[in-house]
């Protein structure tokens, strides 16, 4: 039976016969599970039936443990990069061609369940419609599902929110940063978001959020050196020996960086925060990424996720082009997804 198991990187895909820490059983052909090397699996099965698709990224070094999964034909589960889980069970066993998208840096307690089909029929006696249909369960980037927690059928929560424990989620919430709790859940607190580390730890964080915001001010100061003109001339010139004197990568290369700012794609913050080693050389920050940034798998801004769409889009990788340049001259236009989580979201709106 054509089924497979790949281990996979940015450079390398290698199937596999086995995953350490998760067993994966096919009771049907044509399915494929996804693994991307350095996940971390404790106690975790998985079972497949026809046509079925699993992609999970590089998980937490927490890892994903007790995972317990069910999944029936042309169903598809993806889970995000630095995903973790004390325990999961996933039920997409009832009902064909369903989907479980989870976003990246997503966090779940004990004893959370998702369940994208009610596994029964529910109908009108008068019309002799179907009332309880199955649908697609969304959980976008930075969530953080406490101990006990349902998701139902439609479930769909947005980025940088909580899960408050005990809670039944059953429809789509729409609003960011907000903590949603109760049975059913609803919001109850807006204008949050939450990290990993231990409340102990509390006061090392918000001064560290304190020296961020220090930062910016500096980088916003009318004395950066970006705001020079000297500096300008100097990315003139540095792009230009980057493109080998050639007018016509030169004007496409400029062309991009028109784009890239318009639709504000690139932020400076963002990638000096991150990169102290960029602030302190002598090369503008946007041409550090389009020549190198990318490379060392930099990200521009939380709002452009490179290694995705050189993932995503196999021509991409193939053709060495900066992935933000090839998304801000053809991929925008060929309705490419500048993040996974954008991806999920229109898959939901559809």
């Amino acid at each position: 039976m054509s089924n497979h198991i790949y281990l996979y990187s940015n450079s390398s895909k290698e199937s596999v016969s086995e995953i350490k820490g998760l067993n994966i059983v096919f009771k049907g052909k044509n399915s494929e599970v996804m693994i991307e090397e350095g996940s971390n699996f404790i106690s975790s099965k998985i079972t497949l039936h026809n046509n079925c698709r699993i992609n999970i990224s590089k998980t937490n070094e927490y890892g994903i443990r007790n995972l317990y999964a069910q999944i029936f034909d042309n169903c598809k589960i993806n889970i995000g990069k630095d995903f973790s889980c004390v325990s999961l069970k996933i039920n997409l066993l009832n009902e064909k061609g369903l989907s479980l998208l989870i976003g990246d840096y997503c966090m779940c307690g004990h004893n959370v369940i998702i369940r994208p089909s009610d596994g029964h029929i529910l109908y009108d006696m008068n019309t002799k419609e179907l009332l309880n249909k199955g649908e697609d369960v969304f959980i976008g980037n930075h969530v953080w599902i406490g101990l006990n927690c349902i998701f139902l059928k439609g479930a769909k929560v947005s980025d940088d929110s909580i899960i408050g424990a005990n809670s039944l989620v059953n429809k789509k919430f729409y609003e960011k940063n907000v903590i949603i709790a109760g049975s059913p859940a609803k919001i109850v607190k807006r204008d949050v978001n939450w990290d990993r580390k231990s409340p102990e730890r509390y006061d090392e964080f918000i001064g560290n959020k304190k020296n961020e915001r220090n930062h910016k001010s500096l980088v916003n100061n009318d004395s950066v050196y970006v705001e020079r003109k000297f500096d300008k001339l100097l990315s003139f010139l540095y792009i230009s020996k980057k493109e080998n004197l050639n007018p016509k990568n030169i004007y496409k290369i400029y062309k991009a960086r028109r784009q890239i700012k318009s639709l504000n794609l690139f932020d400076e913050n963002y990638y000096l925060n991150e990169r102290l080693d960029v602030e302190n050389s002598n090369l503008s920050p946007l041409d550090h990424y389009i020549y190198h940034g990318w490379m060392e798998k930099r990200n521009p801004s939380i709002e452009f996720d490179g290694e995705y769409y050189i993932k995503r889009y196999p021509d991409v990788r193939s053709s060495k082009i900066n992935p933000l340049v090839h998304y801000v001259l053809y991929g925008k236009k060929e309705g490419r997804f500048p993040n996974h989580n954008i991806e999920m979201n229109s898959h939901f709106d559809k």
